[in-house]
């Protein structure tokens, strides 16, 4: 993943064939779509993935808490 610094793609995101630009706290990306996924899905895939999801469903309602709680903790990366 490479990193952009003043260039003309930095105001906008979004996703040109296999390249996608996206702007991250403050941050401009650029990066490529993987060609295919290699992914098995095994069963202890499948049950982290379940679990994963319920974690963010419980803390859904409570995303504006978590960011203004730990908002200082959270220089350059998501509170949430």
């Amino acid at each position: 993943m490479a990193q952009m610094k003043n260039s003309i793609l930095e105001a906008g995101n979004g996703s040109v064939g296999p390249i996608v630009v996206y702007s991250m706290y403050g941050k401009s990306y650029m990066r490529t779509k993987p060609a295919r996924y290699k992914d098995k899905q095994s069963l202890a895939q499948l049950t982290q993935r379940q679990k994963m999801k319920m974690l963010l469903a419980y803390l859904s309602p409570f995303k504006e808490l978590l960011r203004f709680t730990f908002a200082s903790d959270a220089i350059g990366r998501s509170a949430f």
